[in-house]
């Protein structure tokens, strides 16, 4: 007996429901109690953002769970999925007809397991009746969720993604992080139309997931329209309409979602596509990427010609078929150029490496790689989406040095099973079904790592040493080891993922070792080359030089084990950013990133505002502790590196072996960066979120050669970033002739004067730049000012930024220095426009006694720009005033006279001890 997926619930289901549900509720209240079990240990810092982001809340935002009662959600609603796999849930002849179950009928925990109940009783696994079947697997569920909570959650050793705590257990019910839409070249006809898309966009956004999106099956911009003889919006006209739509959907209310959009190589409108991000706050929704084949890197490198073309026959993107008009020729070199300049300049676009990629693509068959999630780190296929998971790998760091292998093989083990349950667990969106039929059918989980920094501090190892690589590399392979040994054993034990046959883990296919005679025509390219790649062992890069006591992984057992009973899941490990849930963690390094800075302060936006929270590393402190080092010392040490932007590089009071080792972000080149990323890429499935950091100091060639050496080392996709970079105009303006800015109409006019142009050497040898900061009171502004070239003492062009954007204050921030820009290219001095905006005070101030503190963000930005004017031109600054620091400032109220956040009581009064004020109220 099959059932199909239209079938709608028994009428006479919920009385019968109602009564079952009530004794299976006590049952489950009886067996586990988190607050008399362990509870998670989070740092102050990490509880802040762990009770902004998780437990639900009351209407007025207050949390109404505990750290541990979240947990205990997460683990029970993920693990209810258990009772479908257990001896006794099968239907079997004499047992009622099975039946598609409502789970609005059904509580929680018990209804997270009825869309995937649903699911194998419409495609031919049948089950029991649903209470039936939570009889029979109610002990091993309660197993294997106190196993989830004890071994994983608590110990915060594995850390799901963010829609994991927020969607388990609660009516959202959708559980991934990254999603992947396409979008076809009709406005309205079709299920992946232009508006269709959008539609489902926001629908995902909704509940917390990111989406990325492949523009190349869009015809080009301008092109003739045959239904209704008008021009086709093209590429970067639906990227600018999209995102207008995302500036206006929140996440739950507090955030933006991140997108991702992808344009090929080949298309007419790759050039617009890669300068649509130059002009600043376009297109600030998005993440954009050229999708860079194998074709354009060969003629770059030996000097040929790159095509841009039309879209192939019946609409078919060129990169399947290369059979489309040519409508531009270009010097390869010169279009490679034009996206490591940009990306030199502002950060964007990254480059997806689309056919290295598609090599690794499990299941070539059913789809192709046309784009990756928001963050790069997932490669998806249409309507495909993945649930992600890290393990803080520090953790298995002993306190004598050395690695704790065991532990770590069990939990990788327990965290891929984890990930395993959430694909069955997820109630994806209802209103998108497609999600969960590519879910299903290739059942593609996203196991990875945080704590890579913090694990190689605590073995005393460089970022991205040898020694270091040589570490990463053996723990790498045992991650993925372990991630494909526990696929297999729950494919022998559930089932492997529907999309196994003609898959690069087709048993058959393997055992034979032979492709070409059994693929079918579909699987063949225009050479008759296969397009399908077998599956076969991962090697490392390099030799290892150093052994750190990994286990042997037997790559044999795993090919033997894949041939006897499949695998569960297509896609089992990656990378993420790991920004939230490390700061839960109590990560120093998020993901495989080296330490941002030693000390440093994080801005986390939640429902508009901005919370500050300082995040000092505690590795540091605990080495030079150990180091012998006195607290004065190491005061004395936390206030220059804060001075150095967060690194102890030069700082000869720390000793040279801990400089050594405690490497920051801005420390390391960027071919240290692209090794790391490679040593990583070569035992990882799927794709590695990470960003090549540069000194501000950076070329464009430097920039150009990290492109090149993660295309060449087998990386799929490479972000850059430049400190202090920013979205400059230049790239998509017209240059201004004129030699002079001045026009003067008659001496009846006021003068117009021309913003001082740009020179057009920017482009590719970049402006000069500092960036400076200070605090205010919505947190640290920081002020990027970019100078001509010859002229050091003249800014031409500040950025201001405050936190990450997408709230009022930071674009509050950025117009201040629009318009101070505006002025200075106008020919203002930057002494009389700091003078203009200094002394504008607020209701909201900095809440110190420093006299020269902030009194509001043009004030702070008017003293910032005074101290930059007087460094310039080497003037003493003032020194800050001595203050009694046994005063006691009431920072909640504002003195009536002088309107600062410098009341005291003292005496039995309150009094102001602003210098000058002498405001009592007594």
């Amino acid at each position: 007996m099959t059932l199909t997926n239209n079938m709608t619930p028994a009428v006479d289901y919920e009385p019968e429901m109602t009564g079952q549900a009530q004794v299976f509720l006590s049952r489950f209240a009886q067996a586990f109690d988190p607050t008399s079990e362990a509870q998670p240990a989070y740092k102050p810092n990490a509880l802040t953002v762990f009770n902004k982001r998780y437990p639900r809340k009351d209407d007025h935002g207050a949390p109404t769970e505990t750290p541990a009662e979240v947990h205990w959600r997460i683990a029970a609603n993920v693990a209810a999925v258990t009772m479908l796999y257990v001896e006794g849930a099968q239907w079997q002849e004499g047992d009622p007809d099975p039946e598609i179950v409502d789970a609005n009928r059904i509580p929680f925990p018990f209804s997270t397991a009825v869309r995937q109940y649903n699911w194998l009783n419409a495609n031919g696994r049948l089950l029991k009746p649903f209470w039936a079947v939570v009889e029979a697997g109610f002990d091993a569920w309660l197993d294997q969720a106190k196993r989830y909570y004890n071994e994983l959650l608590v110990p915060l050793v594995f850390v799901p993604n963010s829609p994991t705590w927020t969607g388990a257990g609660t009516p959202l019910r959708q559980l991934a992080a990254c999603f992947v839409l396409p979008i076809n070249d009709s406005l309205i006809a079709g299920p992946a139309s232009i508006m269709q898309t959008l539609t489902d966009a926001v629908a995902i956004q909704k509940t917390g997931g990111g989406n990325g999106f492949s523009f190349g099956r869009l015809r080009r911009a301008g092109s003739t329209v045959s239904t209704s003889m008008g021009q086709a919006t093209g590429v970067v006209g639906f990227l600018s309409m999209l995102n207008d739509v995302f500036e206006h959907i929140r996440q739950g209310g507090s955030r933006r979602g991140a997108n991702m959009g992808v344009c090929p190589d080949w298309h007419p409108d790759v050039i617009e596509f890669i300068n649509s991000k130059v002009i600043e706050g376009k297109i600030a929704n998005f993440n954009i990427s050229v999708a860079v084949s194998d074709r354009l890197m060969e003629a770059v490198m030996s000097g040929g010609v790159w095509q841009l073309r039309e879209g192939g026959p019946d609409g078919a993107p060129v990169e399947f078929t290369w059979e489309g008009k040519i409508v531009k020729e270009v010097p390869a070199i010169d279009f490679f150029n034009l996206i490591t300049t940009n990306a030199h300049v502002i950060g964007d676009p990254g480059s997806l490496f689309i056919d290295t990629a598609n090599r690794d693509n499990p299941c070539p068959m059913q789809y192709r790689y046309e784009s990756t999630n928001p963050c790069g780190e997932q490669w998806l296929e249409p309507y495909g989406n993945c649930c992600l998971g890290t393990v803080a790998i520090q953790q298995f760091v002993r306190e004598d040095g050395t690695f704790d292998w065991a532990w770590f093989d069990r939990v990788f083990e327990l965290a891929a099973e984890f990930l395993d349950d959430v694909v069955d667990a997820n109630g994806y969106v209802p209103a998108v079904p497609k999600l969960e039929w590519a879910a299903q059918n290739g059942r593609r989980i996203g196991l990875g790592q945080m704590g890579v920094a913090d694990a190689l501090v605590k073995l005393g190892l460089r970022y991205a040493s040898r020694t270091g690589l040589d570490f990463v590399s053996q723990n790498i392979e045992r991650m993925r080891f372990i991630a494909m040994r526990t696929s297999i054993r729950r494919a022998a034990e559930r089932g492997p993922f529907p999309w196994i046959p003609f898959s690069m883990y087709d048993g058959e296919l393997l055992e034979r070792n032979d492709v070409g005679a059994q693929l079918p025509v579909t699987m063949v390219d225009e050479q008759g080359e296969n397009t399908l790649y077998l599956w076969k062992p991962p090697t490392r890069h390099v030799p290892h030089e150093r052994d750190f006591g990994c286990p042997t992984s037997d790559w044999d057992e795993i090919t033997a084990g894949i041939i006897a009973s499949g695998i569960r899941n297509c896609c089992q490990t990656t990378f993420v950013p790991t920004g939230t849930v490390a700061s839960t963690a109590g990560v120093e390094g998020y993901g495989c990133e080296p330490m941002f800075a030693l000390n440093f302060v994080r801005t986390m936006m939640q429902e508009g505002e901005n919370i500050l929270l300082d995040y000092p590393s505690d590795l540091f402190a605990a080495a030079l502790a150990k180091a012998g080092l006195t607290e004065a010392q190491m005061l004395d040490i936390a206030a220059k590196v804060k001075r150095n932007e967060g690194s102890c590089q030069g700082i000869m009071e720390v000793p040279e072996a801990i400089r050594e080792i405690f490497v920051v972000a801005s420390d390391l080149s960027g071919t240290e960066h692209v090794a790391m990323q490679a040593a990583l890429q070569a035992f990882i499935d799927n794709s590695i979120s990470k960003t090549i950091n540069f000194p501000n100091s950076a070329t464009v060639e430097d920039v150009r050669e990290a492109y090149l050496a993660a295309y060449t080392t087998g990386c799929k996709g490479i972000t850059v970033y430049r400190n202090g970079s920013r979205e400059l105009e230049v790239l998509s303006t017209k240059m201004v002739a004129e030699t002079s800015n001045v026009e003067v109409l008659d001496q009846d006019h006021w003068p117009i004067i021309r913003p001082l142009p740009i020179p057009t050497s920017a482009a590719d040898e970049g402006l000069p730049s500092r960036t400076f900061s200070v605090q205010t009171p919505f947190g640290k502004m920081r002020a990027t000012v970019t100078q001509l070239p010859g002229h050091p003492d003249r800014p031409f062009d500040v950025q201001v930024s405050i936190g990450r954007g997408g709230n009022d204050v930071n674009s509050f921030a950025e117009a201040l220095g629009r318009m101070f820009s505006w002025g200075l290219r106008l020919g203002g001095d930057v002494r009389d426009g700091a003078d203009y905006l200094i002394g504008i005070g607020g209701t909201t101030q900095e809440r110190t006694l420093r006299p020269d503190r902030s009194l509001s963000l043009p004030d702070a930005f008017g003293k910032l720009m005074l101290s930059w004017a007087e460094r310039n031109a080497n003037v003493q600054t003032t020194q800050t005033p001595a203050r009694d620091d046994n005063y006691v400032a009431d920072t909640t109220k504002l003195c009536p006279e002088c309107r600062q956040a410098s009341l005291t009581f003292q005496q039995g009064c309150s009094m102001c001890i602003t210098p000058g004020c002498g405001y009592s109220a007594c």
